[in-house]
């Protein structure tokens, strides 16, 4: 059990867990031929609402919050990496809240006056 505590807060995990976080973010949107594959087929939407990059993404708080919490003294030596794991913290717990509650297309364009034309009869 202390093996697997000290991987889970282990620095090298955040890193391998954050280059794999941007390849997959990187894939997803940069490359759209990638999840257009025949073993993926999915939209941007879908890829980044995968259980897969919810899995990276939750591994990655967990893995912060115990290196943070119980590996590190809150002093003035280490102010900036608290703020740094803090600003993590909130960037996250914000693009979960602004895209949990999203809604597409849900936008009323409000319009003062409409036209319509159809050939032959007065707009």
């Amino acid at each position: 059990m202390s093996r697997l505590l000290e991987l889970a807060r282990s620095t090298w995990t955040g890193v391998v867990l954050l280059v794999t976080l941007f390849i997959y973010s990187s894939l997803g949107s940069a490359l759209p031929a990638i999840r257009q594959l025949r073993f993926f087929e999915m939209t941007e939407y879908e890829w980044f609402n995968c259980w897969a990059f919810y899995l990276l993404v939750a591994l990655l708080v967990i893995n912060m919050t115990l290196s943070t919490f119980s590996g590190m003294r809150f002093d003035r030596l280490r102010a900036g990496t608290w703020l740094t794991h803090g600003g993590i913290f909130i960037l996250v717990a914000g693009c979960w809240y602004y895209y949990g509650t999203k809604l597409d297309g849900g936008a009323p364009v409000i319009r003062r006056r409409v036209v319509i034309q159809i050939p032959g009869h007065e707009p």
